[in-house]
């Protein structure tokens, strides 16, 4: 195995310019799309039924601590099982983050746990 050197150009930012960060997006459960008058509910069906839906698929994964990238097709799919009155909320961009979001970060965790 030998390692090849190439000499490359060197990109400079334009001088004065400033880096622009964005920052990422926060959600926890309170952004979830649950309608108010069944909020209690559904956060109920939340922890026992979607995350350990979803803790149980990403078991079966080889390589679970990966599954951040393919998690949007099962998570749809588990969410339209259970919350059959709210699949619209996957065809909203912001709503599905939040759903990924809470959902990988709490499973994730849950994971850790367990």
């Amino acid at each position: 195995m030998a390692v090849k050197l190439e000499d490359m150009p060197i990109v400079k930012a334009e001088p004065g310019g400033k880096k622009q960060w964005m920052r990422k997006e926060k959600y926890t459960n309170a952004h979830l799309s649950f309608p108010s008058q069944q909020f209690g509910q559904s956060m109920k069906n939340w922890h026992k039924a979607f995350k350990p839906s979803i803790i149980g698929w990403a078991s079966t994964i080889e390589d679970p601590f990966g599954t951040n990238s393919i998690l949007s097709t099962p998570a749809k799919k588990v969410w339209n099982d259970i919350f059959p009155d709210l699949k619209d909320c996957f065809k909203d961009a912001d709503q599905r983050a939040a759903i990924l979001s809470v959902v990988s970060t709490s499973a994730f965790h849950q994971f850790l746990i367990n």
